[in-house]
């Protein structure tokens, strides 16, 4: 019986027939080879599912998960489900490695401990410039995995914190945890990567630059919709209710600034694209405790308190703020 492989690479795959040979030719020539490939076809309508199909034809470390559009969470864990690598790795099927020797790089990391979390560099390439922007090396000796996000969480890179496929995860880890992608959501990523440093017990911090982040100019992402902005207050009504409850000495301040900003973020958002209409039902799904509790700072709570009486009275604050801010300078 052989032995299992050391990486799961998990690429979950919706019309990206323009991206995939690249994607998948950054895997296939690796100089490491103890790995699998598991492309989860999540209902495709155009070529992706007999391009995949051509690659399994000449890989047989490559096996194919067919599937009717469910969202990425949905797709990326039908991929944890099947793997069988110690280690997993997530690769969005419009995206690449770096270089042929990223799982070499990696096995090198976990050959002697066997970290629960191993996180790299990535870079973002924007397709319709052709130009791409690496953020630089993380030299900062960290106490642990969760000092690791509390220090980083609102730090300014190029590729977000939050993103998924900057890390490498042990199975076990993520098995023992019940660690799985929430589903139906978007920015499914920041719940997942939370209580992933939440729940790791050993970490590690790469200087190399691994992973290549697509923009495309369709992203999803980049596209307003109601459905990113309720995902966000839901997920931020989540986390600080499951944060309270668990945080024991941990430091949380960080963590919950920047959730106390995903709902500023929702009412900006609907505000400046004209949706001021959606207020009722926003503060409908706004958990108005944990907004206040996450405001961790004066400012925080002074805007919490507008909002809750109007979110009007919140936009009128803002501008006064910006334009004292300006004359001042």
């Amino acid at each position: 019986m052989m032995p299992p492989p050391v990486f799961s690479i998990i690429i979950p795959i919706y019309n990206v027939e323009s991206y995939l040979d690249r994607c998948l030719l950054s895997v296939i020539n690796q100089d490491f080879d103890n790995y699998e490939i598991i492309c989860v076809n999540d209902g495709s309508t155009d070529r992706s599912s007999v391009i995949i199909n051509n690659y399994e034809k000449k890989n047989n470390n490559l096996s194919i998960i067919n599937q009717c559009n469910k969202g990425l969470s949905e797709a990326r864990n039908s991929g944890i489900k099947a793997s069988i690598g110690e280690y997993l790795l997530f690769l969005d099927g419009d995206d690449f490695y770096n270089n042929d020797s990223v799982l070499s790089a990696l096995f090198n990391k976990i050959k002697i401990h066997k970290y629960d979390l191993v996180c790299f560099r990535s870079s973002l390439y924007f397709e319709e410039t052709n130009e791409s922007y690496e953020d630089d090396p993380d030299f900062v000796d960290y106490h642990s995995p969760w000092d690791y996000l509390d220090k980083n969480i609102f730090v300014q890179k190029n590729m977000h914190f939050v993103c998924v496929p900057q890390r490498c995860y042990r199975k076990e880890f993520l098995s023992k945890n019940k660690l799985l992608f929430k589903e139906d959501i978007l920015h499914e990523d920041i719940p997942f990567s939370v209580l992933s440093f939440f729940y790791a017990n050993s970490f590690a911090v790469m200087p190399d630059l691994l992973y290549v982040y697509r923009i495309r100019s369709n992203s999803i992402m980049r596209v307003f919709s109601l459905k990113k902005i309720f995902d966000s207050i839901g997920i931020a009504n989540f986390l600080i209710e499951f944060i309270d409850k668990n945080k024991e000495h941990r430091a949380v301040n960080n963590l919950y600034k920047y959730l106390a900003g995903l709902y500023i973020n929702a009412y900006l958002q609907l505000n400046n694209s004209g949706n001021t209409k959606e207020f009722k039902r926003t503060n409908s799904l706004v958990k108005f405790p944990l907004f206040w509790k996450s405001s961790v700072t004066i400012k925080l709570k002074f805007y919490c308190f507008l909002i809750l009486i109007n979110p009007k009275l919140f936009f009128l604050a803002v501008q006064i703020l910006a334009i004292r801010k300006r004359y001042a300078s």
